[in-house]
């Protein structure tokens, strides 16, 4: 903790005063007895803690004056804190307190006070004996017991801050190590699992492979099915176009056979007109000429 400065309005004896502490790295308060160097310091207990070795408040306040003020500027850990307490004679004190020029108070004057103890981290009994003594009292901080001295030592070597970080610390590793274990019984499941489906995949695989290969089995034997279809249909097709010529050849025959009825007809009717010589010399061509061409040449003697 740095002293800045500190302001004074009616404290004690100091109507208006006003200390720069920023440029002085030693300080030293040298004046009569009753001069008012125990003053200053009683003002700056009065100001962080609100305590003094005066029965009263009021007591702090100038003869004469109604109200006082006090204004302590410090820095810790490179950061600026402001301190303003105030009292009116017969009134509460009003405190307030700034980290640079953002407010930071409590909403009571408990809560601010809470606050600076944290940021001093020291409590008045322990700036008091330690940071603060009075000249009567350079024998106190021997005559506190053992439990007293170990604690003002831990709130002024801040190794209460220490401890509070091993009992996070502690709480942390604790939480961790109930992770663990549980993250590692969950890998363990995992693992199982894992185990569980590359058997059931292995085993399912087998069947796939079966299924396919009897997939197979089934294609091949339905493409022979196809393909002796088809061959089939082709000597099907061969026997359709047989039939459908033979079709054909049957009604051109029929057509051919209703054409030479009809031609015999005519012939017929013609030759009962002939003379019986016309007859007999057609007839014997008739017979001279091979079995298909009797027909035409019977025609063409007939015309």
């Amino acid at each position: 903790m740095k002293l800045l400065k500190l302001t004074l309005h009616n404290c004690i004896s100091y109507e208006d005063e006003v200390i720069d502490f920023s440029n002085m790295k030693l300080l030293s308060i040298i004046g009569d007895n009753g001069s008012g160097k125990s003053s200053l310091l009683e003002t700056i207990n009065f100001i962080l803690f609100g305590k003094t070795k005066f029965e009263t408040d009021d007591e702090l306040i100038k003869d004469n004056e109604d109200d006082l003020k006090g204004e302590l500027l410090f820095r810790i850990d490179n950061k600026e804190f402001t301190v303003i307490r105030t009292k009116r004679r017969g009134k509460s004190a009003k405190l307030e307190l700034y980290n640079g020029s953002n407010r930071i108070s409590g909403t009571t004057i408990a809560e601010t006070e809470e606050k600076i103890n944290q940021i001093l981290n020291a409590t008045y009994d322990t700036f008091i004996n330690s940071v603060f003594i009075e000249q009567d009292k350079f024998d106190q901080p021997i005559q506190l017991k053992s439990a007293e001295k170990y604690q003002m030592l831990m709130s002024f070597l801040d190794i209460e801050k220490y401890t509070r970080l091993k009992i996070l610390a502690e709480k942390k590793v604790d939480g961790l190590v109930t992770e663990i274990t549980f993250l590692e019984s969950k890998i363990t499941s995992l693992k199982a699992d894992i185990i569980n489906v590359a058997e059931n995949f292995e085993q399912q695989t087998a069947e796939i492979q079966k299924r396919i290969e009897a997939f197979k089995k089934e294609i091949n034997k339905m493409e022979q099915e196809i393909n002796e279809t088809l061959t089939e249909i082709s000597k099907l097709k061969v026997v359709q176009d047989n039939y459908l010529q033979a079709m054909q050849m049957r009604k051109l025959v029929e057509e051919e056979t209703r054409s030479l009825n009809s031609e015999f007809d005519k012939k017929s009717s013609c030759l009962k007109t002939c003379t019986l010589e016309t007859a007999a010399t057609i007839y014997k061509k008739y017979l001279a000429v091979d079995v298909k061409d009797k027909t035409s040449i019977l025609a063409k003697q007939l015309i």
